[in-house]
C-alpha cells in the first residue's frame, strides 16, 4: 500500500469506523476506491464544522472547481484524494453528477438551522448519506439508485443525528432531543424496508448495505436506554453488534 493510500485508509478508520469496516467486505481491488469515496465525504462534512459558513463554502467550492476540471481523470491540483477520485471517474467507476450532488448536499448543511420536520430531515439524508451510498454502489458496479441503498442511508443518517446529539450546541440538543424516539423508530422502519428488498438486491451491494446491521445495533441500544442519546456512548459499535456484523456478512444477509 502506498503512503497516500495508507493515509486515506487511516483517516477513514479514525473518522468513519463503521463504513471503514464495510469497505473491507468489498473486493480487494475496489477497497482503495471505496475508502477514497469515504474520505471525500469526510472532507466535505468537515466544512460544516468550520466557524464561519463562508469558510465552509470556500472549501466546498474548491472541490466543485477541482472535480469540474478533472471529469476525465486529468490532473487534480496535486491533491492525492482529488487524484484518486479523478482516476475513478476516468475508469467510469464514479459519476461526476453524483459527486457534485454530494457536494451540494453538504453545502445545504452549512445552514445553521436544522431541518424543520421529519420530511425535511429525510430529504437532507437523501442528499448526503443517500448520495454517498449511491457513489459507493456505483463503485461496486451496482445501480446507484438502488432502493435498499437509500433506505439504509436514511436509517444511518437519522441514527447519526442521535449519536452526535451529545456533542451538539445546546440549542440544537434542546430542539432534537424530544424527537429522539420518533427518529429512532423511523430509522428502524427504514431498516425494515431495506430488508424487505433483499430478494431484488445484488450481492455485490453488500459492502454498502451492511451498515444497516450496525445501525440496527445502535437503534436497539437507544431503545433499551429509553431513547435517551445522553445515557450511553454511541461512538463505537458494541462488541456483540460487531460479532453480529461479521456473522451476517459471512451469510450475505444485511
Amino acid at each position: 500500500m502506498s503512503d497516500v493510500l495508507r493515509q486515506i485508509d487511516d483517516e477513514v478508520r479514525r473518522r468513519d469506523y463503521e463504513r471503514y469496516l464495510c469497505g473491507h467486505l468489498a473486493p480487494a481491488a475496489l477497497r482503495p476506491g471505496f475508502h477514497a469515496v469515504l474520505a471525500f465525504n469526510i472532507e466535505l462534512a468537515a466544512a460544516q464544522r468550520l466557524q464561519e459558513p463562508l469558510l465552509g463554502e470556500i472549501r466546498l467550492q474548491w472541490w466543485r472547481d477541482c472535480l469540474a476540471a478533472t471529469p476525465d481523470g486529468g490532473p487534480a491540483a496535486g491533491h492525492p484524494l482529488a487524484t484518486a477520485l479523478a482516476g475513478l471517474m476516468a475508469e467510469d467507476r464514479l459519476s461526476f453528477q453524483r459527486l457534485s450532488a454530494l457536494i451540494e448536499g453538504r453545502a445545504a448543511e452549512l445552514d445553521s438551522q436544522p431541518p424543520a420536520d421529519l420530511p425535511a430531515l429525510l430529504a437532507r439524508a437523501d442528499a448526503t448519506a443517500g448520495n454517498l451510498n449511491g457513489l459507493l454502489l456505483e463503485l461496486l458496479g451496482c445501480d446507484g439508485d438502488l432502493p435498499a441503498g437509500r433506505a439504509v442511508a436514511r436509517a444511518w443518517a437519522l441514527l447519526g443525528v442521535l449519536r452526535n446529539l451529545p456533542f451538539e450546541a445546546a440549542e440544537r440538543r434542546s430542539r432534537l432531543a424530544p424527537a429522539a424516539k420518533a427518529l429512532c423508530e423511523e430509522a428502524r422502519r427504514c431498516l425494515s424496508e431495506a430488508r424487505s428488498l433483499r430478494s431484488g438486491t445484488p450481492r455485490a451491494a453488500l459492502p454498502v448495505l451492511m451498515c444497516g446491521v450496525l445501525a440496527e445495533g445502535y437503534a436497539r441500544r437507544l431503545a433499551r436506554a429509553g431513547f435517551d442519546p445522553f445515557a450511553l456512548d454511541l461512538r463505537r459499535p458494541a462488541a456483540w453488534d460487531l460479532t453480529r456484523f461479521y456473522v451476517r456478512a459471512k451469510l450475505g444477509r444485511y
